[in-house]
């Protein structure tokens, strides 16, 4: 039996969430050397290597394959996002029961018996079995995903509203469980009381002036770190950078070549 001694520095896996535009990609897109396979298509503006749209699940598992084939000097993966990957295992699975069942399937929810939903969860164990290859190997793994409300059902008491990846939760819960990080990311919203009168007075919005980045569970929303974070902290790689570590020597295919092989 071979034990480890001490702290071990570990290459990343993180999950980061929130609005539209908030800035996660960028956010992804600053790790050190960066792939990002592009799904949802908006890392046009971003300055990142990253693949051409990639538009079926089969394409995605592709791209993770020429990966794992092709010596290159990438350090970090990112899959940009999650739910539009979702979207592309909904119609994989679709098409797989499709054929099987001899009819057309549109959703997942036609399939029936919990068959379809069964199907998805295994595509999602598909990625992360494919990521953990690569992240063993010494790449940080980085999802985006874009966020929803959820309503936990609290069996001690009210029912409450909380922010979530905007995946199924089967999808969220296989993904937040193997990330080292859950990050959360939102705008501190300014406020002012207004007088109304009557002793009356209420908040009211006054600007969105400061992107913060959420890493802890809370009940407002899902998180989590495994590298002693604060709670909130500004949306900056550059402030979350130093607690990652240094990940030297990186070894793809059996080498640190920094050219990239543009062939399988």
């Amino acid at each position: 039996m071979k034990i480890k001694q001490g702290k071990q520095v570990k290459p990343r896996r993180v999950i980061i969430y929130g609005d539209n535009g908030i800035g996660k990609s960028s956010w992804a897109a600053s790790w050190p050397s960066p792939l990002a396979l592009n799904i949802e298509d908006g890392m046009n503006g971003i300055d990142c290597d990253c693949t051409e749209r990639i538009c079926t699940f089969e394409d995605y598992i592709d791209a993770l394959r020429w990966l794992w084939k092709n010596e290159n000097s990438y350090r970090t993966l990112i899959t940009d996002t999650c739910d539009w990957l979702e979207e592309l295992i909904f119609q994989s699975v679709a098409k797989e029961f499709a054929v099987k069942l001899n009819r057309p399937i549109d959703y997942v929810e036609d399939i029936g018996y919990g068959k379809g939903y069964e199907a998805v969860e295994s595509r999602w164990r598909q990625v992360i079995d494919a990521t953990t290859y690569l992240w063993e190997r010494g790449y940080h793994v980085v999802f985006t995903c874009h966020s929803k409300i959820a309503k936990f059902k609290s069996p001690e008491g009210e029912s409450y509203d909380y922010y979530a990846p905007s995946i199924n939760d089967k999808g969220s819960d296989i993904i937040c469980q193997w990330c080292d990080e859950v990050l959360f990311a939102k705008y501190r919203t300014v406020t002012r009381k207004v007088d109304e009168g009557f002793g009356t007075k209420r908040n009211i919005a006054i600007g969105q002036t400061e992107r913060i980045l959420c890493t802890q569970e809370s009940p407002s929303h899902v998180g989590k770190n495994r590298l002693g974070l604060p709670a909130e902290m500004s949306l900056d790689f550059a402030e979350f950078e130093p607690f990652i570590g240094n990940i030297n020597g990186m070894v793809v295919s059996g080498s640190s070549k920094k050219k990239v092989q543009q062939d399988g």
